[in-house]
């Protein structure tokens, strides 16, 4: 990871099992890593496996978006009018937005597909149990959820770049495979970026994924106020599993 210098300490967010970061590889040039993430066995396991010694290593076990998806749950399991549902979501947000995060000063964070995730069990939860709800509420409840990302992608910018003097961001531009027409499109934008078409890929219309074209506009506002500067952005090809690839859209940036 060129964008890491010697001697910086590293938050990685999401850290989980750190599969698609190689810890061991990096562990010269970094003094410290920081692990964030809710899934505390996941980042031992990342740290057992690449040797990372305990002294070089600090693991911080947080959510960085708390919100009830068993309370969640079991409002859907009682069929709950939309009002209820809505009403829900909107005091949890205020929690959320309230929960205090690490207060960890650091050089350098890593933060990467973790826009996408922070409400998409609750978001499962919703289309898993939406036989009572009709068209409209179902629609309502698709407006709260892009709601709920954009409430999170700024808390959680806020606190990320008032914590680093540099950046890593990748989200989700496209996902393969939603259908036949979007695996077009993303099969298209493959084809441009691997012949070096970089500039046409923001002209190519494509179902943009949740959490991910939020994150673009809070970035992109972020940049127009002075608050960050860009300086360098690429696309790449995520295998993320053997049937699903996603379109990666990343920024390096200086706070």
């Amino acid at each position: 990871m060129e964008e890491i210098e010697i001697g910086d300490t590293v938050l990685i967010l999401g850290a989980g099992s750190c599969s698609d970061i190689d810890l061991h590889e990096l562990l010269p040039y970094v003094e410290k890593f920081l692990l964030v993430d809710k899934e505390k066995e996941a980042m031992e396991e990342a740290i057992a496996y690449y040797q990372i010694p305990k002294e070089r290593v600090e693991v911080l076990c947080t959510n960085v978006w708390d919100i009830s998806e068993e309370l969640l749950e079991q409002k859907l399991e009682s069929s709950c009018d939309i009002a209820d549902l809505l009403n829900f979501l909107q005091e949890q947000a205020k929690k959320a937005m309230n929960q205090p995060l690490p207060d960890k000063k650091v050089d350098f964070i890593v933060n990467i597909g973790l826009y996408s995730q922070l409400n998409a069990t609750l978001a499962s939860l919703f289309y898993l149990k939406r036989e009572p709800y009709g068209k409209t509420e179902r629609e309502a409840m698709q407006k709260a959820f892009s709601w709920l990302n954009q409430q999170a992608v700024e808390k959680l910018n806020q606190w990320m770049f008032s914590h680093c003097k540099r950046a890593l961001v990748g989200y989700e531009y496209a996902v393969f495979g939603a259908d036949k027409k979007e695996e077009e499109k993303c099969r298209q934008l493959e084809m441009l970026l691997k012949t070096g078409q970089i500039e046409n890929v923001s002209l190519t219309q494509v179902a943009r994924v949740e959490g991910g074209w939020q994150a673009e506009g809070d970035l992109a506002r972020r940049y127009r106020q002075g608050e960050i500067s860009l300086l360098r952005d690429y696309y790449a090809i995520w295998n993320f599993l053997k049937e699903k690839q996603y379109v990666m859209q990343f920024y390096r940036i200086a706070c």
